[in-house]
């Protein structure tokens, strides 16, 4: 997909590891973005009202990779640098692990930041909300990290892979169909993703 900066990293250590919540952790706000990163999510392209809470994307790497890196690529994705975070712990065994994450919790930004998966992929999330969509109205999914890095949405899987795990919150109230609401999220989504698609190929 284009839009998203291509980026590099190295594949002579793993990127992931799992981290043990029993370990201190040490925050860090990444400074690594420029002003290009903002400009997709700075537009009016949004309907006022959607039907979603949020939208979280979240990366684990080891400490021997390039954590900035992974978090330019979830930059893009959220849409503003300020909303993603670098926090630095350590796994069972004692190494260090960095957990990237990204957040927005405002709906117009987190319909665009869904948005940014592409129709395809949403197309794909409409005829898997049955197992996809959980009983708290969240729906969760993953994208594959080194081919985000790439500059490509690829849905991931379970697996040695390293993904993006992400889940959004869905708003639904008494007397709706959650998996219906969730639908009309996704196809929200990749109606801002055709209006968008031009100007997010035009900032590569």
């Amino acid at each position: 997909m284009r839009g998203l900066p291509h980026l590099q990293v190295g594949h002579q250590h793993p990127l992931f590891e799992s981290p043990s919540p029993t370990h201190s952790t040490r925050l860090i706000k990444t400074e690594l973005f420029n002003d290009s990163v903002r400009q997709p999510h700075d537009q009016e392209v949004c309907p006022p009202t959607v039907g979603l809470h949020h939208i979280t994307w979240r990366a684990t790497a080891s400490g021997v990779a390039n954590e900035n890196i992974i978090a330019d690529a979830v930059s893009w994705l959220v849409g503003d640098p300020e909303n993603v975070e670098i926090e630095q712990t350590t796994s069972y065994h004692g190494s260090e692990v960095n957990i990237i994450t990204g957040i927005t919790k405002k709906k117009s930004e987190s319909l665009m930041s869904l948005s940014r998966i592409g129709t395809k992929n949403i197309e794909t999330l409409i005829q898997e909300i049955p197992k996809r969509f959980d009983q708290n109205n969240t729906l969760h999914f993953r994208i594959e990290l080194n081919e985000l890095i790439k500059g490509n949405i690829v849905l991931g899987q379970p697996g040695p892979k390293p993904t993006v795990k992400v889940h959004t919150k869905i708003e639904v109230y008494p007397g709706q169909n959650p998996e219906e609401e969730c639908e009309k999220v996704l196809r929200s989504a990749g109606s801002v993703f055709e209006r968008t698609k031009d100007d997010i190929e035009a900032s590569n």
